[in-house]
């Protein structure tokens, strides 16, 4: 498939009422409602709360180990997720020039309760857990040149609150350790002072989300479904509802009424990114967060691989797209192929499979091994796992590079596309390059920073899914007789439609030879 119309009929973006000003129209419109986006991100709540523990903990270096401890109470399942974070001073003999580093080992507990756990009344076993109970952790604590205190080091992260109250208890130990295994000219009276961070999602947060969610995925039906009202008839009625519902029909709606066999790869490919959207979109979010901690991390999984298929599936449409269009003046009588399995692309479908896979895989191991156990932290802090951030960047990579050559193959061909159709260019290579940044910094993942960052990301690929969507209807109401009565076609005198019983291939079918503004290519339908 290309970036330009293959179908059998026109679609709508090819109509007599588009043209130059209505696809001038058409970009302000989605530069204008991606805009309100962006500012009800920038309006919207904070995502994280950070709460300095007011307890600090003093550790003498000639000291075997020392303890600190916290209580957390009224947390709601709104909040999310709960992680403890920790920075560490400088040791007083260390010069502030020097950068440092040593091991900290750790001994971590986490008791969560739906009542107090200092209540005068015992807590029953079923309602006093333990999250984390004795577990054993090295973290690397490092300090920068001219620093006074190290970088934060996680001791805790855990991605459900369940309960009400929790417990905190991190014992520091092997302190007295540091002087020899470093060789540091470290006094007797040599001490750290550690302080420590709790953050939490904000609930008002957790609402916005959980709405705007909810607003997508209703637009998303609308944008499949929407029925065209008063069908044949004229605007008649008070604010002519039915001519807008006849624009704005669902691309479903409007597909099953042209015969399968005159569906284009473009149109097949939208109904595929519809439902993907659907889904993109996490209809199971309300689930996940009122749910309990196994079925709360079933499902963050299950939206994990949503969310990755997704992606992969936009990003091999593109590939696809590009290579064909980039093709298209060099294709001669060749026919080009639309199809993601097709030979012509199995490269492309084998690596977007191994993207979606790897990232997948890799996403819902560290949840899963951070939801097993909220203390482990190999992802950040085990250097065996560098090898797996490492792939992961080349894969990125590969396809950026990838993208980048058959968009440079393809400008000749985008040039003389047809305003509607470099519209779709503009838009496609937009959401490419967000795409990009949203991956190098790290705004990809389920659990974004800010409310501009959660809007901006998810707003960007529905209305790019529902523009595409739009653009690439059918403008026919009645597929049988070609019927484009929903709005005058300007079609060129350059057109023709010539066929003959018996195709170029042997069958039985008939081969039709469709001349489009994209030039000559053979269909058989």
């Amino acid at each position: 498939m290309t970036l330009e119309n293959q179908s059998y009929g026109a679609v709508r973006i090819e109509s007599s009422r588009f043209g130059k000003p209505g696809v001038l129209i058409t970009g302000l419109v989605y530069l204008f409602v991606f805009i309100i986006f962006l500012v009800a991100g920038y309006k919207g709540p904070e995502v994280f709360h950070n709460h300095d523990a007011a307890q600090t903990l003093s550790i003498n270096v000639d000291e075997y180990a020392a303890m600190w401890e916290t209580e957390l109470s009224m947390i709601s399942p709104e909040n999310q997720l709960l992680w403890c974070t920790s920075r560490i001073s400088r040791p007083n003999s260390i010069p502030l020039n020097q950068d440092f580093s040593y091991v900290q080992s750790l001994v971590i507990n986490v008791r969560g309760s739906n009542i107090d756990l200092h209540d005068v009344l015992k807590p029953a076993p079923e309602d006093d857990i333990a999250i984390v109970e004795n577990f054993f952790a090295d973290r690397v604590v490092e300090f920068q040149p001219g620093s006074h205190w190290s970088s934060e080091v996680t001791l805790l992260n855990m991605h459900s609150v369940p309960y009400l109250y929790y417990e905190i208890i991190i014992q520091f130990e092997n302190v007295g350790d540091l002087t020899p295994m470093k060789g540091l000219p470290l006094s007797d009276d040599s001490s750290m002072q550690a302080d420590f961070r709790l953050t939490y999602v904000e609930a008002d947060y957790t609402v916005f989300e959980m709405k705007w969610k909810t607003a997508f995925l209703f637009i998303t039906i609308l944008a499949m479904f929407f029925p065209r009202l008063n069908r044949g008839g004229s605007c008649s009625s008070v604010g002519c509802f039915a001519s807008f519902s006849m624009i704005f029909e669902g691309f479903f709606a409007k597909l099953c009424t042209v015969p399968r066999k005159q569906w284009s790869y473009q149109q097949r490919w939208m109904g595929v990114l519809l439902i993907a959207l659907f889904f993109f979109n996490d209809p199971l979010f309300r689930y996940s967060i009122y749910n309990d901690s196994r079925t709360s991390e079933i499902l963050s999984a299950i939206y994990i691989g949503w969310m990755g298929a997704f992606l992969c599936l936009l990003m091999l449409l593109w590939l696809c797209a590009l290579d064909e269009t980039a093709s298209v003046a060099n294709a001669g009588g060749k026919k080009l192929c639309g199809s993601a399995l097709c030979q012509r692309h199995v490269a492309k479908f084998s690596f977007m499979f191994v993207y979606w896979f790897w990232f997948t895989t890799l996403f819902i191991y560290v949840r899963f091994q951070q939801d097993i156990n909220p203390a482990w932290s190999e992802a950040r802090s085990d250097p065996r796992f560098m090898p797996s951030v490492a792939f992961s960047a080349i894969l990125v990579t590969v396809y950026d590079i990838w993208f980048l050559l058959y968009t440079c193959k393809a400008l000749r061909e985008i040039r003389r596309m047809s305003p509607p159709f470099l519209f779709v260019f503009v838009i496609t290579f937009f959401t490419f390059a967000a795409t990009c940044v949203g991956m190098y910094s790290g705004f990809m993942y389920p659990q974004v920073a800010s409310s501009t960052d959660f809007l901006a990301m998810t707003a960007m690929y529905n209305l790019y899914v529902w523009t595409m969507a739009f653009i690439y209807a059918p403008l026919s109401s009645n597929g049988e007789g070609g019927d484009y009565g929903d709005f005058d076609l300007d079609v060129d005198s350059s057109v023709g439609v010539g066929g003959g019983v018996g195709g170029g291939d042997g069958g039985d079918g008939v081969g039709t030879t469709l001349q489009t503004r994209g030039g000559m290519e053979d269909m058989q339908l």
